[in-house]
């Protein structure tokens, strides 16, 4: 999730960005040699992926943000002036996102981890899975500055917050992942544009416990879809093929 203020650079968080992504390689490379790395790797090539599922993909987190702010409004919630941002600062900002968390993690996640456990328990399954290990993954965060659940204490809310928001996108993800045939690209999308909540910077003026509310709030709008994808994959898939997008 995007940081509420700045979150300090250290060693454990480096490892947390990256290492899903650098054990997914070394992995590859200690089963499979080159070969499996490369094959892993293609997964992030962009020219093989749907341009569709990519529009898609970036399309649902500014959705899912839009809905979030609507929902603070319709509350009686202040946003202040819509303002268009800067071209410029907004896609560096949006670069710089995909740098992190996104690249750091999906390669491992949804280029490893995701093929992997489909073929044993289907497309729900895994992504229930992949989600709960997400938050696992995550929880050292609560003990850095700056981030959304941290600080001089954590509620059970807020961890139940960030678990099910963790395990709803993971389900989202596995969706447009298997719909675009396996590629990686579209899960980076998901993430960046999830973490980057780019429609926010359409509101300068937006006050810290505002922006903190509409986080909060995306729950629902993600909850939503994730029970959607879930409910129409299932009546669409295969029994027989775990793999069926």
């Amino acid at each position: 999730m995007r940081a509420f203020i700045g979150t300090e650079w250290t060693p454990l968080l480096i490892v947390g960005i990256y290492g899903p992504t650098v054990g997914a390689l070394l992995t590859s490379a200690l089963r499979g040699g080159w070969r499996d790395v490369v094959q892993l790797v293609r997964r992030l090539v962009p020219w093989r992926v749907s341009v569709m599922w990519c529009l898609i993909a970036f399309a649902v987190p500014v959705v899912i943000d839009i809905v979030s702010i609507a929902l603070y409004t319709s509350r009686g919630g202040v946003t202040g002036p819509l303002v268009a941002p800067n071209l410029l600062a907004t896609v560096t900002y949006f670069g710089i996102k995909l740098t992190r968390g996104p690249l750091g993690e999906e390669l491992g996640w949804r280029g490893f981890l995701l093929p992997a456990l489909q073929t044993r328990y289907g497309a729900l399954g895994s992504s229930l899975l992949i989600g709960t290990l997400w938050f696992a993954w995550h929880l050292p965060i609560v003990w850095m500055a700056g981030t959304w659940i941290s600080g001089p204490s954590v509620s059970v809310y807020q961890l139940a917050w960030f678990a099910v928001s963790l395990i709803c996108l993971a389900i989202i993800i596995t969706w447009v992942v298997n719909h675009a045939g396996g590629s990686v690209v579209p899960a980076v999308l998901v993430h960046g544009a999830s973490n980057a909540a780019l429609p926010l910077l359409f509101l300068p003026e937006l006050s810290a416990d505002a922006t903190r509310a509409i986080v909060y709030l995306s729950l629902i709008p993600t909850t939503g879809l994730a029970i959607a994808v879930a409910v129409i994959e299932s009546l669409r898939a295969d029994p027989t093929d775990p793999l069926d997008p």
